[in-house]
Protein backbone atom coordinates (compact mmCIF):
# COMPACT_ATOMS: atom_id res chain seq x y z
CA UNK A 1 0.00 0.00 0.00
CA UNK A 2 1.59 3.46 -0.93
CA UNK A 3 3.06 5.10 2.00
CA UNK A 4 1.85 2.55 4.36
CA UNK A 5 4.31 2.33 7.78
CA UNK A 6 3.60 -0.44 10.11
CA UNK A 7 3.54 -0.02 13.89
CA UNK A 8 2.94 -2.53 16.18
CA UNK A 9 0.65 -1.99 19.28
CA UNK A 10 -1.11 -3.19 22.10
CA UNK A 11 -4.68 -2.75 23.28
CA UNK A 12 -4.47 -1.10 26.72
CA UNK A 13 -6.29 -1.72 29.94
CA UNK A 14 -4.47 0.73 32.48
CA UNK A 15 -5.79 3.53 32.72
CA UNK A 16 -6.00 6.82 34.79
CA UNK A 17 -3.29 7.26 37.20
CA UNK A 18 -1.51 4.12 36.11
CA UNK A 19 -0.44 5.37 32.66
CA UNK A 20 2.26 7.53 34.37
CA UNK A 21 3.74 3.95 35.23
CA UNK A 22 3.59 2.94 31.14
CA UNK A 23 5.43 6.36 30.50
CA UNK A 24 8.12 5.01 33.25
CA UNK A 25 8.61 1.82 31.41
CA UNK A 26 9.02 2.87 27.83
CA UNK A 27 5.40 2.79 26.63
CA UNK A 28 3.42 5.09 25.50
CA UNK A 29 -0.37 5.34 25.87
CA UNK A 30 -2.32 6.03 22.63
CA UNK A 31 -5.62 6.09 21.32
CA UNK A 32 -7.23 5.08 18.07
CA UNK A 33 -10.65 6.15 17.03
CA UNK A 34 -12.68 7.25 14.02
CA UNK A 35 -14.16 5.10 10.74
CA UNK A 36 -15.66 1.82 12.18
CA UNK A 37 -13.88 1.72 14.52
CA UNK A 38 -14.69 2.62 18.38
CA UNK A 39 -12.51 4.94 20.35
CA UNK A 40 -9.57 1.87 21.23
CA UNK A 41 -6.96 2.59 24.05
CA UNK A 42 -3.27 1.41 23.05
CA UNK A 43 0.24 1.47 24.24
CA UNK A 44 2.92 1.54 22.24
CA UNK A 45 6.87 0.99 22.37
CA UNK A 46 8.37 5.07 23.11
CA UNK A 47 11.67 4.05 20.49
CA UNK A 48 8.46 2.29 17.91
CA UNK A 49 6.45 5.35 18.28
CA UNK A 50 9.12 7.94 17.94
CA UNK A 51 10.72 6.54 14.90
CA UNK A 52 7.05 6.32 13.61
CA UNK A 53 6.21 10.09 13.75
CA UNK A 54 9.24 10.92 12.69
CA UNK A 55 8.79 8.83 9.37
CA UNK A 56 5.28 9.34 9.06
CA UNK A 57 4.53 12.85 10.30
CA UNK A 58 0.69 13.81 10.46
CA UNK A 59 -0.65 13.13 6.47
CA UNK A 60 1.16 9.55 5.83
CA UNK A 61 -1.01 6.37 6.44
CA UNK A 62 0.35 4.09 9.56
CA UNK A 63 -1.02 0.40 9.93
CA UNK A 64 -1.13 -0.35 13.21
CA UNK A 65 -0.56 -3.80 13.75
CA UNK A 66 -2.99 -5.09 16.69
CA UNK A 67 -2.02 -8.46 17.27
CA UNK A 68 -3.91 -11.73 16.34
CA UNK A 69 -4.31 -10.31 12.76
CA UNK A 70 -6.21 -7.29 13.43
CA UNK A 71 -4.67 -3.83 11.69
CA UNK A 72 -6.13 -0.90 11.04
CA UNK A 73 -5.03 1.79 8.94
CA UNK A 74 -4.86 5.22 10.03
CA UNK A 75 -2.90 8.78 10.45
CA UNK A 76 -1.57 10.48 13.05
CA UNK A 77 -3.70 13.17 14.49
CA UNK A 78 -2.68 14.60 17.79
CA UNK A 79 0.84 14.19 19.51
CA UNK A 80 0.68 15.09 23.23
CA UNK A 81 4.59 15.95 24.27
CA UNK A 82 6.11 16.95 27.91
CA UNK A 83 6.79 20.20 27.92
CA UNK A 84 10.60 20.32 28.91
CA UNK A 85 12.07 17.12 27.36
CA UNK A 86 9.21 17.01 24.47
CA UNK A 87 9.08 13.25 24.49
CA UNK A 88 5.77 11.96 23.41
CA UNK A 89 3.25 11.35 26.33
CA UNK A 90 0.00 10.57 24.50
CA UNK A 91 -0.87 9.98 20.62
CA UNK A 92 -4.24 9.95 19.15
CA UNK A 93 -4.93 8.25 15.53
CA UNK A 94 -7.75 8.67 13.26
CA UNK A 95 -8.64 5.21 11.51
CA UNK A 96 -10.08 5.66 7.28
CA UNK A 97 -11.02 3.72 5.02
CA UNK A 98 -9.68 3.13 2.17
CA UNK A 99 -12.30 3.94 -0.54
CA UNK A 100 -13.49 7.38 1.25
CA UNK A 101 -11.47 10.30 0.79
CA UNK A 102 -10.17 12.53 4.07
CA UNK A 103 -8.85 15.89 4.49
CA UNK A 104 -5.12 16.23 5.93
CA UNK A 105 -2.91 19.34 5.86
CA UNK A 106 0.13 18.87 3.81
CA UNK A 107 3.31 20.65 4.02
CA UNK A 108 5.23 23.06 1.34
CA UNK A 109 8.73 22.81 1.21
CA UNK A 110 10.55 25.65 -0.49
CA UNK A 111 12.62 25.22 -3.19
CA UNK A 112 15.52 27.26 -4.82
CA UNK A 113 17.11 30.11 -4.65
CA UNK A 114 15.04 33.42 -5.79
CA UNK A 115 17.04 35.88 -8.05
CA UNK A 116 15.82 38.96 -6.09
CA UNK A 117 17.42 37.96 -2.78
CA UNK A 118 20.53 38.95 -4.72
CA UNK A 119 19.39 42.86 -4.56
CA UNK A 120 18.85 42.71 -0.57
CA UNK A 121 15.78 41.77 -0.50
CA UNK A 122 14.11 38.74 2.00
CA UNK A 123 11.84 35.43 1.44
CA UNK A 124 8.61 35.80 2.65
CA UNK A 125 7.24 32.72 3.30
CA UNK A 126 3.61 33.29 4.18
CA UNK A 127 1.96 29.48 4.00
CA UNK A 128 3.46 26.64 5.73
CA UNK A 129 1.01 23.99 4.41
CA UNK A 130 -2.67 23.41 2.65
CA UNK A 131 -5.58 21.36 3.19
CA UNK A 132 -5.91 18.82 0.54
CA UNK A 133 -8.69 16.01 -0.01
CA UNK A 134 -7.72 12.84 -1.47
CA UNK A 135 -8.47 9.06 -1.04
CA UNK A 136 -6.14 8.00 1.80
CA UNK A 137 -3.60 5.54 -1.01
CA UNK A 138 -2.92 9.05 -2.87
CA UNK A 139 -2.08 10.96 0.22
CA UNK A 140 1.61 12.51 -0.79
CA UNK A 141 3.61 13.54 2.21
CA UNK A 142 4.85 16.81 0.75
CA UNK A 143 4.59 19.59 -2.00
CA UNK A 144 7.32 21.27 -3.16
CA UNK A 145 7.15 24.97 -4.36
CA UNK A 146 10.06 26.33 -6.80
CA UNK A 147 11.09 30.03 -5.65
CA UNK A 148 13.78 30.21 -8.24
CA UNK A 149 11.33 31.89 -10.64
CA UNK A 150 10.68 34.97 -8.18
CA UNK A 151 12.88 37.10 -10.80
CA UNK A 152 12.07 40.55 -8.61
CA UNK A 153 9.67 42.12 -6.02
CA UNK A 154 6.77 42.07 -7.93
CA UNK A 155 6.98 38.23 -8.55
CA UNK A 156 4.86 35.41 -5.82
CA UNK A 157 3.97 32.38 -6.22
CA UNK A 158 0.16 31.46 -5.21
CA UNK A 159 -1.96 28.53 -4.03
CA UNK A 160 -3.06 28.09 -7.89
CA UNK A 161 0.52 27.86 -8.84
CA UNK A 162 0.84 24.67 -7.03
CA UNK A 163 1.71 21.52 -8.59
CA UNK A 164 0.36 18.29 -7.61
CA UNK A 165 -1.25 14.73 -9.02
CA UNK A 166 -4.67 14.82 -10.20
CA UNK A 167 -5.78 12.58 -7.67
CA UNK A 168 -5.30 15.31 -5.04
CA UNK A 169 -7.73 17.85 -4.50
CA UNK A 170 -6.52 21.02 -3.10
CA UNK A 171 -8.73 22.92 -0.65
CA UNK A 172 -7.16 26.26 0.02
CA UNK A 173 -7.79 29.42 -2.40
CA UNK A 174 -6.11 29.63 -4.72
CA UNK A 175 -5.27 33.94 -4.70
CA UNK A 176 -3.85 32.59 -1.41
CA UNK A 177 0.27 33.89 -1.05
CA UNK A 178 2.73 31.06 -0.53
CA UNK A 179 5.75 33.02 -1.04
CA UNK A 180 7.46 36.14 -2.31
CA UNK A 181 10.32 38.81 -1.84
CA UNK A 182 10.12 41.85 -0.61
CA UNK A 183 12.23 44.78 -0.56
CA UNK A 184 15.12 45.74 1.68
CA UNK A 185 14.00 48.10 3.80
CA UNK A 186 17.01 51.38 3.97
CA UNK A 187 18.17 51.82 7.19
CA UNK A 188 16.71 55.56 8.56
CA UNK A 189 14.18 55.62 6.43
CA UNK A 190 11.73 53.34 8.68
CA UNK A 191 12.56 55.43 11.33
CA UNK A 192 11.92 58.55 9.54
CA UNK A 193 9.05 58.07 7.99
CA UNK A 194 7.25 57.37 11.55
CA UNK A 195 8.45 60.73 12.74
CA UNK A 196 7.52 62.61 9.71
CA UNK A 197 3.77 60.62 10.17
CA UNK A 198 3.57 60.81 14.27
CA UNK A 199 1.82 64.20 14.86
CA UNK A 200 3.22 66.67 17.03
CA UNK A 201 2.36 66.09 20.87
CA UNK A 202 1.40 69.20 23.04
CA UNK A 203 3.70 70.27 25.92
CA UNK A 204 2.69 68.89 28.93
CA UNK A 205 3.53 70.79 32.19
CA UNK A 206 2.41 70.67 35.94
CA UNK A 207 0.88 73.66 37.35
CA UNK A 208 3.58 74.62 39.24
CA UNK A 209 5.12 75.65 35.99
CA UNK A 210 2.34 76.64 34.71
CA UNK A 211 2.85 79.36 37.53
CA UNK A 212 6.62 80.20 36.88
CA UNK A 213 6.23 80.54 33.42
CA UNK A 214 3.29 83.07 33.90
CA UNK A 215 5.56 84.89 36.87
CA UNK A 216 8.54 85.63 34.33
CA UNK A 217 5.69 86.96 31.38
CA UNK A 218 4.53 89.74 34.16
CA UNK A 219 8.03 89.87 34.99
CA UNK A 220 9.21 91.33 31.42
CA UNK A 221 5.96 93.33 30.61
Amino acid sequence: MANEINLTAERRAVTGKKVSQLRRDGIVPAVVYGHHVASTPLQIDARALDQTILRAGQNRLVTLNLGNGETVVALVREIQRQSMTQKITHVDFQAVSMDEPIITSVPLLLEGVPPALETGGMLLHALDAVEVRALPANLIPSITVDVSGLIDYDAAVYVRDLVVPSTVEILAGGDELIAKVTPPVVEGEEGAEEAEAAPSQPEVISETEAQRRRGEREDEE
